[in-house]
């Protein structure tokens, strides 16, 4: 596998493929063939599969069966360059396809980037993807390790590609709701019994119904937080003040997709402290006296990058100075945001990052409003 996609990543360079078919008869069966399918059988490497399903769109570019006649893996197969700005198409593939006959995984690829979907998960599209790939930016050692782990006909037919998948977003899962929860957790701290900051994560997150264990708490912080917060002991009482200050907010020394969002670098905006809305409803916002009236936390983001492109054109460049942890808010190439729900601001030339918490919702809309001069009394945020 590692000289096929060598030769890949060499073919990719040089622009070899030039059309769907190059894509998925020169690169996705080369794949396919390498992973243990037998891609000259037909009832198991399918081209064109009808699916029956409503849309006008009825057919799989490939389907893979592990175990006929139940498909395993769908794939949608897109033009060079294409797979960022394809994905209606797919999503509406996705959503009309009947659930009786689902396959475990559906790929969406332009030969680069590959995008991997897990069906069985009550995510709507696009938040079911799990995985994305780059034949170009990516390691070949997390590249090979992807398609043995996901594509596989072995270990689809196993079970161990599903055990995998299902780990991997119950891992996720726990990860953001820790990340959520920390502010409130190291405000616990400083309160009598004074519990340890993984016994006050661990307490949040049984409010929210999610339960996990000490240790794998312990291995998120290690991901998010420095050893010492991680290790953070209960208090003498002997030692314990009158009014206990809050420990000091420890230095990342990793940068996971969505930081903590306490930090902002690289910005010219500084921190803006905000309220914990972790899993939180939006109702409305109130910008300058109007009230709008978002669906979600993404359609207020959406809505007021909008609202502040319409009163600061000619100088809504200054947005792209924007990051989090080095990780970009905005842009002007929408392949800057590949997986992470990029979309376009009005009918500019702009694009934000959507596939963010609540909080760092807020923390983008904070700091907007900072970058343009406007005060944090401008907006009031109404929640459910």
């Amino acid at each position: 596998m590692r000289e096929i996609i060598e030769d890949i990543r060499a073919k990719l360079r040089s622009n070899a493929y030039k059309n769907r078919e190059h894509i998925r008869l020169s690169l996705v069966v080369r794949i396919l063939s390498q992973s243990g399918w037998d891609v000259w059988n037909p009832s198991e490497v399918c081209p064109d599969f009808i699916t029956g399903a409503k849309s006008d769109e009825t057919h799989a570019d490939l389907a893979l069966f592990a175990a006929p006649p139940v498909p395993s893996v769908f794939f949608d197969i897109v033009a060079p360059g294409s797979a960022v700005t394809d994905l209606t198409r797919f999503e509406r593939f996705f959503q009309d396809y009947p659930s009786d006959n689902i396959p475990l995984f559906f790929i969406i690829t332009d030969g680069r980037y590959w995008k991997l979907y897990f069906s069985r998960t009550s995510e709507s599209f696009p938040d079911a993807s799990f995985k994305t790939l780059d034949m170009l930016d990516d390691s070949a050692d997390d590249l090979e390790s992807a398609f043995s782990d996901y594509l596989q006909k072995s270990a689809i037919a196993d079970g161990s590609a599903y055990e995998k998948v299902s780990n991997y977003l119950r891992h996720n899962t726990i990860s953001d709701a820790v990340r959520e929860v920390i502010p409130a957790a190291r405000i616990l701290v400083t309160e009598p019994p004074f519990p340890r900051l993984p016994e006050a994560i661990i307490q949040l997150l049984i409010q929210k119904g999610l339960e996990t264990t000490e240790n794998d708490v312990l291995t998120i912080l290690r991901e998010n937080e420095s050893p010492k917060v991680m290790h953070e002991s209960k208090p003498s009482p002997a030692t314990q003040p009158n009014q206990p200050e809050p420990p000091e907010a420890p230095k990342p020394v990793s940068h996971p997709p969505y930081p903590p969002p306490q930090e902002i670098k690289d910005s010219p905006v500084k921190t803006a402290k905000i309220t914990d809305y972790s899993y939180k409803k939006i109702k409305s916002f109130i910008f300058r006296g109007q009230t709008y009236y978002p669906k979600s936390w993404k359609e207020m983001l959406i809505t007021y990058c909008e609202i502040v492109y319409q009163l600061n054109t000619n100088d809504f460049y200054n947005c792209l100075k924007l990051k989090i942890n080095d990780q970009r808010c905005f842009s002007k190439n929408i392949k800057d945001f590949f997986g992470k729900a990029p979309v376009q601001i009005g009918e500019s030339d702009f694009y934000v990052m959507t596939d963010l918490t609540a909080n760092h919702i807020v923390l983008v809309v904070y700091n907007l409003m900072k970058l343009f001069g406007y005060k944090k009394e401008d907006i009031e945020i109404i929640i459910e």
